[in-house]
């Protein structure tokens, strides 16, 4: 019998005060650029976005920057979001926006099927009745555009600040408009101890002990296709880099294969955690995408899905949209007769997050 351990990366296997603390200064400088003194995301704003389910900085800072310039029209309507940090901020007194009661919008049981920015877009345009057809074409071009570098102030300069403004040129080719050092190199740090991490290590010498992690953080695709090596940078943090990781550059690649939007793919869809089994079981990565995707949107099975037969998989997440993720998997498998067990495990210190994770039937440590 197999037993296969799951581990999402950002605050499992990683305390991500790189990601956080890129996310805070991509809102303050944002911020300051639209003329506020102090646009402050605090970490426990984070902590509640996490719980609403809103896991990726991407969407995140284009959240709240639609928020902040939303708010700036009550001063300045006119106002149009600047393409770059060197823009003349707007001249004005009024106060930043609080993100909490919006956030806690996010979490509306009627909004849990949408992706985070299709959320963020509805309430913002339900609230914008007195907007101009401009300004509400503005919200959604920050929002629709928050993954796209070369449309997106705040992936831009969320980029360069996680991956350093050498690696930042490297990689997309553009000029920095920072000069800074990788904020995952410098403010990233494993959870586990050394000789846990031997242990673990150890552990997964034992045939029948397997392991992958599945995270949304961008990771190398497949050839062809570019992609960041975040999540490869992390593994490396925690010292797990031998663990195969499923990701963000994964689903990227496979969305193209199907014609789908990635982020139907990843977590909380049962995709990500099925392909994360697979490539436990030493599956190649495209065929583990391929027969995921093929098992859950086409209702096609494979003899890679024997492997997992009786298997018992713990799958270690901070956030409710990965546990969702393991537990689906668990019951597309016991609709096509592979009967294994899921056992769902939520790491969390912010209590809303913790509550977060009890919703779905998680342990929570």
């Amino acid at each position: 019998m197999k037993t296969i351990l799951l581990f999402d990366m950002d605050s499992v296997l990683l305390t991500p005060r790189g990601y956080h603390l890129a996310l805070q200064e991509t809102v303050a400088r944002v911020g300051r650029l639209l003329g506020y003194r102090a646009a402050v995301l605090s970490e426990e704003d984070i902590a509640s976005l996490e719980a609403a389910g809103v896991s990726s900085e991407w969407d995140s800072s284009a959240i709240c920057t639609a928020l902040l310039l939303d708010s700036l029209w009550e001063a300045c309507p006119s106002f149009t979001l600047p393409t770059d940090l060197s823009a003349p901020p707007p001249r004005h007194r009024i106060p930043p926006p609080e993100f909490r009661p919006f956030i806690a919008r996010l979490a509306e049981p009627g909004l849990r099927s949408l992706p985070p920015l299709a959320r963020a877009e509805r309430l913002l345009l339900e609230d914008a009745g007195v907007r101009s057809p401009a300004q509400r074409d503005a919200i959604r071009q920050i929002l629709q555009n928050a993954r796209r570098i070369e449309r997106s102030l705040t992936h831009r300069v969320f980029q360069e600040l996680v991956l350093g403004s050498k690696a930042f040129t490297q990689t997309y080719g553009l000029t920095p408009w920072l000069d800074v050092e990788s904020y995952l190199l410098r403010h990233d740090r494993p959870t586990l101890t050394g000789p846990m991490r031997t242990k673990l290590l150890q552990w997964l010498q034992h045939p029948s002990h397997r392991a992958a992690i599945f995270t949304n953080r961008p990771n190398r695709p497949p050839e062809g296709l570019f992609g960041t090596p975040e999540a490869e940078i992390g593994a490396q943090t925690a010292g797990l880099e031998a663990i195969p990781i499923v990701g963000w550059g994964d689903m990227t690649w496979l969305g193209g294969r199907r014609d789908a939007d990635p982020q139907t793919l990843i977590k909380p869809s049962s995709i990500h955690a099925l392909a994360a089994m697979l490539r436990a079981l030493d599956v190649q990565r495209e065929e583990a995408l391929v027969a995921a995707a093929a098992l859950v949107l086409d209702g096609r099975t494979a003899p890679v899905w024997e492997g997992l037969r009786g298997a018992q998989v713990y799958a270690f997440e901070d956030t409710a949209a990965g546990l969702r993720s393991a537990a689906g998997a668990q019951e597309m498998l016991h609709s096509v007769g592979i009967s294994l067990t899921v056992h769902l495990l939520g790491v969390a210190e912010a209590e809303q997050k913790r509550r977060a994770l009890e919703t779905v039937g998680a342990a929570v440590v």
